[in-house]
């Protein structure tokens, strides 16, 4: 029995420890790509996510896209609006990760992908968005303007498209906790 419990403390010991590598390998996969990629990941809270959706007026056949997609934080919260499959891109292995977990453990219909999203065809977006870097923010205005149909509806968290004109601008509300919401449409 004693041979036992120490072979199971053990296996739990070198569990703990490989899953400390793992953890401590995807961190430091992170950072690296974060750097490279000159991106960082900074989450948008909750409060922030739930306002723009309900700006955003997601309808039930809305194609959601979210470029540079953190931990999927708008994606799940737009999923309550539609039935068309929400896509993701997201670059860094960690954010990427975690979305993953999470679309494990819920019924929806998020597709995340590890792939950068200026690679990607954003012709079949209804509604995109980003909360991303004042540089990728001009690159994005000239890949939307080129790929996506008239109509196609862009929100942005903080930062404007400055090759792009907005519709509506929402004011950094500092009662409220809210950032500045630029509201562009193709």
């Amino acid at each position: 029995m004693d041979l036992l419990m120490e072979l199971l403390a053990t296996i739990t010991t070198y569990l703990v420890l490989l899953a400390c590598i793992a953890f401590t390998a995807i961190i430091f996969a992170t950072v690296i790509s974060n750097l490279l990629l000159k991106v960082p990941f900074v989450p948008s809270s909750k409060r922030v996510i739930k306002h723009i959706a309900k700006l955003a007026n997601i309808k039930k056949n809305d194609q959601v896209y979210d470029l540079g997609s953190g931990d999927g934080r708008f994606l799940f919260e737009a999923d309550q609006y539609t039935d068309k499959e929400l896509i993701g891109y997201e670059q860094a292995l960690l954010p990427y990760c975690l979305t993953k977990i999470k679309n494990l453990f819920r019924k929806s219909n998020i597709r995340i992908h590890m792939k950068n999203f200026m690679k990607a065809n954003l012709s079949n977006a209804d509604l995109i968005y980003c909360y991303l870097g004042p540089e990728t923010m001009t690159e994005i205005g000239e890949k939307v303007q080129k790929e996506c149909r008239k109509g196609t509806r862009i929100y942005s968290n903080t930062f404007s498209i400055q090759n792009m004109t907005p519709e509506k601008v929402w004011p950094k509300d500092k009662k409220k906790r809210l950032p500045t919401i630029y509201y562009y449409k193709v």
